[in-house]
């Protein structure tokens, strides 16, 4: 049986390749992804977040990093790729499907 900690793990796994894929698709998720990740994450992916951070996401940012501000929890800013140029709709639909089968957790997991 997987603890609370790896399970979580799992779901940002499965959770943040399918946003990214779906923010090269969709402009309106993307400015939401952006706006209010946290709001995105939690709702539509159902990721938990730790009690106290924050999510930060930031177009072309080199990888993803924690940082502590004064008087602040940790906030995780994660990195959104830009799209592939050469990216076509349908692929990128197929790209989206191919991430949800790959990640989606299993009956019995």
């Amino acid at each position: 049986m997987a603890s609370a900690s790896e399970e979580m793990f799992s779901k940002w796994m499965a959770a943040w390749p399918r946003a990214v894929a779906r923010s090269w698709l969709d402009k309106d998720f993307l400015q939401e992804l952006v706006r209010d990740p946290h709001g995105v994450l939690t709702q539509q992916y159902g990721v938990q977040i730790p009690e106290g951070w924050s999510i930060k996401v930031v177009p072309g940012v080199e990888e993803a990093t924690v940082s502590i501000g004064k008087g602040e929890g940790p906030v995780l800013v994660l990195r959104l790729p830009e799209k592939p140029q050469d990216l076509s709709p349908e692929l990128g639909e197929l790209l989206e499907r191919i991430l949800f089968k790959a990640f989606a957790p299993c009956c019995c997991c």
